[in-house]
């Protein structure tokens, strides 16, 4: 350890240096695919050499090289204890490179295949807080959310054993995403814009019946089991006024716009109706524990980055532009929140922030408030 970590700019610097460099990727002259390919590798290799960025890091760190209870590393799920196990053989990196991999290469196949602009959907991923920036820190989550979206797209797609392949492997990963088990098969059946928005209103409802849910079943069913255990430990956190307002003003935008979104793409509908449930997870949760509600949330409101892409044609040409400037600044000044919010934090009550300092493996220091 080597003193006390004091806030600089310069912590935060890295981060804007990659969103400079994605933007102009995006504004040049090449097509669409290769715009989408050099932000991949951009946002790769940034998470895959981060070192003791966001909360969960050293925590993970410790655990692969032995120096926790060995019960931390039993609590992993199969794939997420042989990725950490193959980390203790080799270096403790290989964890975070290969789980950056598995969270962002899916992704990157996805908007290649299914975005109506490819980069834009990846600088959306990178801009939207609780994906990107949370995924530094919550590795065994990340992976699944990207697989379980997967997921839900070969689900429409019909290709059934691939979907359930899809849904065991992102489990293995982090049990949180049996979710998928019980809410994909909702998404598959059921496509009416009413409907969903009838679930949306009675989201703001029943959160008092999934806590009592949970705490009457928590010792039955293993992701129960895992929802108590953020229940029991949520005394020490609080907030998500902010997201409850872009997760609800998003969802409701989608709404309003829903059938011209769904004209942009044969599979826009379905990113649609998963994103509203992602939403209705987070007006049900959120009072329960902020956490559960944006790991459960997440999983459903990835979809955004599919999403938004059609927003530009949604308008007549000469407003286009216009369009593409607001959704940008809107983003960025989202982005730019997520420092905020932590820096202020930090200052008042001085203790670790979720990503900053950026520090890379390569060049660090451990310090002794982090």
């Amino acid at each position: 350890m080597e003193g006390d970590y004091v806030f600089s700019l310069f912590g935060v610097l890295p981060y804007y240096i990659l969103l400079a460099y994605v933007l102009m990727v995006y504004i040049g002259n090449l097509e669409k695919i290769s715009q989408a390919k050099l932000c991949f590798w951009a946002l790769f290799i940034f998470a895959a050499i981060r070192y003791g960025v966001a909360y969960d890091y050293m925590a993970y760190k410790s655990i692969i090289l032995g120096d926790s209870r060995e019960e931390e590393l039993i609590r992993f799920e199969p794939f997420s204890r042989i990725l950490a196990e193959i980390a203790n053989l080799t270096h403790y990196q290989v964890f975070f490179v290969v789980g950056s991999l598995l969270t962002i290469y899916p992704l990157y196949k996805i908007c290649i295949k299914y975005s109506l602009d490819p980069a834009l959907s990846l600088i959306i991923y990178f801009l939207y807080p609780a994906f990107y920036l949370d995924g530094l820190g919550i590795v065994r989550n990340a992976i699944a959310f990207s697989i379980e979206l997967y997921a839900l797209i070969t689900l429409m797609e019909g290709k059934m054993k691939k979907t359930v392949l899809l849904l065991i492997c992102a489990t293995l990963f982090h049990k949180s995403a049996a979710l998928g088990i019980l809410i994909l098969p909702v998404l598959y059946l059921c496509k009416s814009r009413k409907v969903y928005f009838l679930m949306y209103l009675i989201s703001f409802f029943i959160s008092v019946l999934i806590t009592t849910l949970i705490g009457a079943y928590a010792d039955k069913i293993i992701l129960l089991s895992n929802a108590q255990h953020y229940i029991d430990t949520a005394s020490d956190r609080s907030g998500g006024g902010l997201m409850t307002f872009i997760v609800n003003g998003i969802c409701i935008l989608n709404f309003v716009f829903w059938n011209k979104l769904k004209e942009t793409h044969a599979m826009e509908r379905v990113f649609l109706c998963s994103y509203t449930v992602g939403a209705c997870l987070w007006n049900i949760f959120l009072p329960v524990d902020i956490v559960l509600a944006s790991r459960f949330c997440t999983f459903f409101t990835l979809s955004l980055i599919l999403i938004i892409p059609a927003y530009m044609l949604i308008f007549e040409d000469k407003y286009q532009g216009i369009t593409k400037r607001i959704i940008f600044s809107f983003f960025i000044l989202l982005f730019t929140s997520h420092f905020y919010i932590n820096v202020r934090s930090y200052l008042e009550h001085p203790d670790k922030m979720s990503t900053v300092p950026y520090q890379t493996v390569f060049w660090y220091t451990d310090y002794n408030n982090l």
